[in-house]
């Protein structure tokens, strides 16, 4: 029945982290690569990405050069009805995007962990406005790009 108390020593867990290598404390997140035709994509990814790794503090995000770097790409970009009116009309529809990265340790160019298939995908509403729907099927890709993060953030942290 012991009780381990470690306040005010500099001790914190970390949620989890044990896939970086000893000494690794900086990260640089390049732009990701878009390879698809929807412009802007890239830095709404990567931004979100910081975001991700700045709120954990689990890694100092930095200019190069970093201990690590996590790069990836946009790869796939689909959107599909999912829903009709009785008039056979979309009514909403599905943004699914493919993502690939991987955290790189600089020193070796050892890959630490590295996932090229991640996808996500998000149901937008069809509107009789097409500047709407666009506007709709943006918010789509930003709160993809919200979740991706998140998920890519966790999982090259915690190597799954």
């Amino acid at each position: 029945m012991g009780l381990l108390v470690l306040s005010g020593c500099g001790y914190a867990f970390r949620g989890g982290v044990v896939n970086l290598p000893p000494g690794a404390h900086s990260l640089t997140i390049p732009v990701f690569a878009n390879n698809t035709s929807e412009a802007g994509i890239e830095t709404t990814f990567t931004n979100d990405l910081t975001f991700e790794f700045n709120r954990s503090k689990a890694l100092r995000v930095s200019a190069p050069p970093a201990d690590l770097v996590l790069s990836g790409a946009i790869d796939q970009i689909l959107v599909e009805p999912v829903a009709y009116s009785q008039s056979v009309v979309a009514v909403e529809r599905r943004v699914v995007l493919k993502v690939s990265a991987k955290l790189t340790e600089t020193a070796t160019g050892a890959i630490i962990w590295e996932d090229r298939g991640i996808i996500d995908n998000e149901v937008f509403s069809v509107a009789g406005d097409p500047s709407t729907t666009e506007r709709n099927r943006r918010d789509a890709i930003v709160r993809i790009a919200e979740r991706v993060a998140s998920q890519i953030h966790n999982r090259a942290l915690e190597g799954f």
